[in-house]
């Protein structure tokens, strides 16, 4: 192809005719005249989903950024201290999933990875001396303000802070827990829009649709507000507390003569706020807002006369954990899949009336999602609701010693677990006391059940009765695990890898539904101006649209014997032989890890989901002693190779079950939906199905808002309904 040659290529408008200039040749670019710049993506209309387009940023892969956080004061110090450990050094490398820490000498090495949905916060802390260190869930602060990562001589390289910060901020956002639910919030309205196009198409098709309930998606944005938390004697030490709330995270401010200290953590990383009272009529706001122990416990005002703002600052902190937290996502999720299922028996219905060509060959699958496409037909499984439980699990020998040391004030103290369908509430009450803990279940990291003395049991550190009441601790325990499987991580990865299937099959069944109405895809730049007149939507802004999808991987049970024979010798000779050897196994199922800690008279269970896990990196302490940090040393601690194959396994399983899967699967669903959102459109334009619809429309053709489906209407079984 030479000089005067035409060539048609793609553009984000449309095609376009371009001739080459003469005296060209081959390798040279020329500009391009009278292309017009990509368009604005459409804005919503009056009466359109609420959709905002900056809630959705599509992947990019980011690059990794390495940083050198080695304090030299602190390392020369501790080489005096002990000059065999050699100089340590400290690496942060930030990669585009994850965040890798590594501290190094010669006698040890530690390494923490984690995704940045689990970083909870990443913030700057700044003393008096003008010291500036960096605080997260991989280096936090410990009850005295120790701790942390610095750079430069004690904390001295500010640029090197600020850099570190801005960055993991900016990551958080785009793949953290902020990014998950600013994407939910955007494929729900797409989803919103698409389950209203679908009837109507149907409708001018000729097609009778069963009225269905009416999509609707109203994006709920929540207000900022700043509240003064400090307590009534704190301006005399020159003291201001102050607690903003934003739409995505809570920030705790402290600044006194010592330190300026600014603590910024998501709703969805908050795991618990606690109203607590501390005797007869003070009140206190108890939370993990700080990873400074005790930082989050607050007494706003005065402590005698505080109660009615507690309450508001307890009920405004928990009402965003559950719109912007854990349960917002998964109850965004639930009504996705309410709209996914609208339009997959609407499709189902159009493709019966239309003798639509589906499911598509082995070949075509392949050649559109490449070597893993998904499965088609895999039918959406709406979990029963659990049923609402309360447990007593007051425990009579701390209610007595609490009666006891009071000489009788307190009064009977007693504890209640309360399980409902998002929560568990621990309600704890006596004369003194009256709190109460509201803990998301998506935030509860593991059951541990413990049998101590051959006969005390207790769950989640909690006892009922005198201890021995292993019906009852078991009972609990049950009870948590079914409700932490159904309201976590591991049914929000169920959901999403559900939807992931069905959103491909509904964009598949789009463009058999284009070629029957003879919609020409791509769309011709008189197509696009015609349908969207200059607003063109992501699917077409985006540029090429491919569906990456991961092979859904089913990791077979594993079972590890993780006892160590140090811990093991000792635990028998400290007791003289009667609790006998403390044998350690780690159990690796298709959804968790289970760690069991047993000899003749105790034994310590603990199940967490692979989401909740935080990093499973190897540790090296003393040059040969190879470990799992609140895992496992197995054997003498020398087993380098046998710890690496734990941690790989557990790795493995974390990023195919934790947050970076479920990135990826929503990063698909929206591509499939934005995709089935240009040929619906297109689609409409074609049979003059006006959007948004005009209210007797919406009225005519669904229930109306918030009405179940009449009896006699049963939803279609999505695998017959796929195979028809």
């Amino acid at each position: 192809m030479g000089p005067g040659s035409q060539v048609t290529v793609q553009t984000p408008q449309g095609l376009l005719t371009v001739t080459i200039p003469a005296g060209m040749s081959a390798g040279e670019v020329f500009m391009v005249g009278g292309a017009a710049p990509p368009a604005a993506p459409a804005a919503p209309a009056e009466g359109e989903a609420d959709v905002v387009e900056s809630d959705y940023e599509p992947y990019v892969p980011m690059p990794e950024v390495s940083f050198n956080m080695t304090d030299p004061c602190e390392s020369l110090g501790l080489f005096m201290a002990c000059p065999c450990k050699g100089w340590q050094t400290k690496r942060l490398v930030i990669q585009d999933q994850e965040v890798f820490f590594t501290v190094k000498d010669l006698l040890r090495t530690t390494k923490q990875r984690r995704p940045y949905a689990q970083l909870g916060s990443v913030d700057k802390h700044t003393t008096f001396y003008g010291c500036h260190t960096l605080v997260s869930d991989f280096a936090p602060l410990d009850e005295n303000g120790q701790g942390g990562l610095e750079a430069g001589c004690l904390g001295t390289d500010t640029a090197t802070i600020d850099a570190v910060v801005a960055e993991l901020q900016n990551r958080k956002r785009l793949r953290g827990g902020i990014g998950q639910i600013r994407k939910l919030d955007y494929v729900l309205g797409k989803a919103a829009k698409l389950a209203t196009q679908l009837p109507l198409l149907a409708k001018s098709l000729g097609i009778n649709i069963p009225r269905g309930p009416m999509p609707v998606f109203e994006r709920e944005v929540l207000e900022r507000k700043t509240i003064d938390i400090s307590a009534i004697l704190d301006p005399l030490f020159c003291t201001h507390k102050s607690l903003e709330l934003t739409e995505e995270e809570a920030i705790l401010s402290i600044n006194n003569l010592c330190m300026q200290f600014k603590q910024s953590r998501e709703y969805g990383e908050i795991g618990f706020v606690e109203k607590k009272k501390t005797c007869f009529c003070c009140f206190a706001v108890s939370s993990d807002l700080s990873p400074v122990p005790g930082q989050g416990d607050f007494a706003p005002g005065c402590a005698c006369a505080n109660r009615g703002k507690v309450n508001l600052i307890v009920q405004e902190l928990r009402d965003r954990m559950a719109t912007r937290g854990q349960v917002g996502q998964i109850k965004k999720q639930e009504k996705i899949l309410g709209f996914v299922s609208q339009m997959e028996d609407t499709m189902n219905v159009v493709k019966g009336s239309l003798n639509l060509p589906f499911p598509p060959s082995q070949q075509e699958m392949t050649a559109k999602f490449g070597e893993h496409p998904p499965k088609l037909g895999v039918p959406i499984v709406h979990e029963p609701p659990c049923k609402h439980k309360e447990h007593d699990m007051t425990n009579r020998q701390e209610a007595w010693m609490n009666f006891c040391c009071t000489c009788g004030c307190a009064g009977c103290m007693k504890e209640q677990v309360t399980l409902d369908e998002d929560y568990m509430w621990v309600n704890t009450k006596d004369n003194f006391d009256d709190s109460n803990v509201k803990i998301p279940y998506a935030e509860v990291d593991s059951v541990d059940v413990t049998r101590r003395s051959c006969c005390y049991w207790s769950v989640n550190e909690m006892s009922p009765g005198c201890g021995c009441n292993k019906a009852k601790v078991l009972e609990l325990e049950a009870d948590l695990q079914e409700r932490k499987e159904k309201r976590g991580n591991i049914a929000q990865l169920k959901q999403l890898r559900a939807m992931q299937a069905t959103a491909a099959g509904l964009g598949i069944l789009g463009e058999r539904l284009c070629e029957n109405q003879g919609v020409e895809l791509p769309p011709t730049q008189e197509q696009m101006t015609a349908v969207w007149n200059g607003r063109l939507p992501r699917g077409l802004t985006m540029g090429e649209i491919h569906v990456h999808i991961e092979p859904d991987k089913d990791f077979p049970s594993t079972t590890y014997d993780v006892t160590n024979y140090s811990e093991c010798i000792c635990n028998c000779l400290c007791s003289l032989g009667l609790k006998g050897c403390l044998k350690t196994r780690l159990e690796l199922g298709p959804d968790e890890v289970m760690i069991v800690r047993e000899d003749c008279c105790n034994r310590w269970t603990s199940r967490s989901p692979y989401g909740n896990l935080g990093s499973v990196e190897t540790e090296l302490e003393c040059c040969c002693c190879h470990s799992l940090p609140e895992v496992a040393t197995p054997g003498c601690g020398c087993d380098k190779a046998f710890v690496e194959k734990i941690a790989e396994d557990l790795q493995e399983r974390k990023v195919k079950r934790g947050n970076i899967a479920q990135m990826q699967q929503q990063e698909n669903i929206i591509k499939e939906v934005l995709s089935l959102e240009v040929k619906m459109d297109l689609l409409c334009h074609k049979h003059g199905v006006a959007y948004p619809p005009t209210p007797e429309v919406m009225a005519e053709m669904f229930l109306p808002k918030g009405a179940a489906l009449p009896p006699q209407t049963k939803p279609s079984d999505s695998k017959q309904a796929w195979d028809a």
